[in-house]
């Protein structure tokens, strides 16, 4: 008698053993599927690396980390175009990035107060701007050939961008759809993640993606660029070190798994009402 029970007993705990096995499998296996390719760790770290490290117009070119250390002061000249909307548009991008980033950003009434110059123009006055208001030039005439619109970047010796010039074509942006496209785009570029990839998607740095708008994705991508784990100057390897710890605080506020809501927050789109 006392074995039969015993035998039952045991039957029941293996049962129940392979029941919760099969629970956390299938726990498992659901939180894999459910989980987005952006939002895995290995996918973050390559993508950061991807678009602070890399420059789209010269190949396999490593670099360091720059980013802002004062704030972005950026000052509007309008040769063509409505004034006041370009204004406000930038207003309401700059309110976006400082919000996701903790930067300041603001827009300036004076070109000499300015750090950042932006200037919407026409096509066929991108060349000569380029090269009055751009910071380099070994890469200018590739860029103009491939461009619709265009960013420059100069930092100083500690990897700090000091400055940024972005040049919009106002009446081919226009006629392509893309002003919306380039305002958030160069300026987000300018911040610090100066590089286009195919292999990151979704994003606006991804010449092949029909985003428009920042994603999940550039949200996380510029969470990590201004984290206080991250300086200036910092080769691959050093960040590399850094970014596990950086994406265990952000899983663990959230910050991860709601990405692609919490990027709507002050955004473009929420203005434009889309």
């Amino acid at each position: 008698m006392f074995s039969i029970i015993h035998k039952q007993y045991l039957q029941g705990c293996t049962l129940l053993l392979l029941q919760m096995l099969l629970l956390f499998f299938a726990v498992c296996v659901q939180a894999s599927v459910a989980q987005p390719h952006w939002q895995k760790d290995d996918y973050l770290i390559e993508s950061f690396i991807d678009i602070s490290l890399r420059r789209e117009y010269r190949a396999n070119k490593k670099t360091n980390l720059h980013r802002w250390q004062q704030p972005l002061k950026i000052f509007i000249k309008s040769e063509v175009g409505d004034p006041l909307l370009q204004r406000q548009m930038y207003r309401v991008q700059a309110k976006h990035l400082q919000s996701i980033t903790g930067h300041a950003i603001h827009v300036v009434n004076s070109q000499q107060e300015a750090n950042v110059l932006v200037v919407f123009t026409s096509a066929k006055r991108m060349k000569s701007n380029a090269f009055k208001y751009t910071i380099t030039t070994s890469d200018l005439e590739q860029v103009l050939k491939s461009a619709i619109c265009m960013a420059s970047i100069e930092s100083n010796k500690q990897s700090e961008i000091i400055r940024g010039v972005i040049l919009i074509p106002v009446d081919s942006t226009r006629q392509s759809g893309r002003l919306v496209d380039c305002i958030i785009e160069e300026l987000t570029q300018v911040m610090g993640l100066p590089n286009d990839s195919t292999a990151v998607y979704p994003s606006i740095f991804n010449d092949l993606s029909i985003d428009s708008y920042l994603t999940g994705l550039d949200y996380l991508l510029l969470k990590i660029a201004y984290h206080p784990l991250l300086k200036p100057g910092m080769s691959e390897a050093q960040v590399r070190e850094k970014l596990p710890a950086i994406l265990l605080e952000l899983r663990e506020q959230g910050e991860i798994e709601n990405a692609q809501w919490r990027v709507l927050d002050k955004s473009m789109k929420k203005w434009l009402g889309q």
